[in-house]
């Protein structure tokens, strides 16, 4: 696999090097993506050293960055149609369910510092009540097929509906307070990998996202 990534680089992108993570040379514009042989690769990098990197830490800090963008995204023409072009569309909105931001996630680069015990603690409960909202969505739908086939009520399909929209309201708010919290940790990333364009990042875990499928 590294002499295939190697002999792509050549045309895709620039150069080997005896880098310690897997890359495929140097990049000038941190944030950057492309697909690269079914993988996707992010130029990325500290000091102002940014190379193709495929995967090791610069990789994955740089994902958790996308990450917590993504946190704060918002759609405006242009930028759905950048999507659309690069064919992402779908993958963009998949990455709510199948990547979201994990506890393991923020643990990892943490690394047992305790300055980011709050944010790790905080993530872990938007974690389960997001579960609880995802339950609670379900069970409102079951009620609706009950309903239809006369085996639940309407009051029972309006009491699922609440306790659904009452927990959709209280994790709202739970996010909200978590942007807070994650700043510091946002901040610290985009600023180590001088990466300071949110819609790059976006494409980037769109990307990977599709490439994780």
């Amino acid at each position: 696999m590294k002499k295939l990534l190697c002999v792509l680089a050549v045309f895709a992108l620039t150069s080997c090097s005896s880098d310690p993570y897997a890359n495929a040379g140097k990049c000038d514009t941190p944030g950057e993506s492309k697909a690269v042989d079914k993988r996707v690769a992010v130029c990325t990098g500290i000091e102002g050293k940014s190379k193709w990197y495929f995967e090791g830490q610069y990789f994955d800090e740089t994902l958790l960055l996308a990450k917590l963008e993504y946190l704060d995204y918002a759609l405006d023409d242009a930028f759905f149609k950048k999507l659309e072009d690069e064919k992402l569309i779908d993958s963009f909105f998949e990455i709510d369910k199948s990547q979201r931001l994990t506890t393991e996630d923020i643990a990892k680069f943490a690394n047992g510092k305790s300055r980011w015990n709050k944010l790790i603690e905080s993530q872990s409960i938007i974690s389960k009540e997001q579960d609880k909202e995802e339950y609670l969505l379900d069970y409102w739908n079951t009620v609706g097929e009950d309903k239809r086939s006369g085996k639940a009520t309407q009051a029972q399909w309006d009491s699922a509906r609440r306790d659904w929209l009452a927990q959709t309201r209280y994790n709202s708010e739970l996010r909200e307070d978590f942007k807070t919290t994650a700043e510091p940790l946002r901040a610290t990333l985009s600023t180590r990998y001088s990466i300071y364009d949110k819609e790059s990042m976006f494409i980037f875990f769109a990307r990977y996202t599709q490439a994780t499928k």
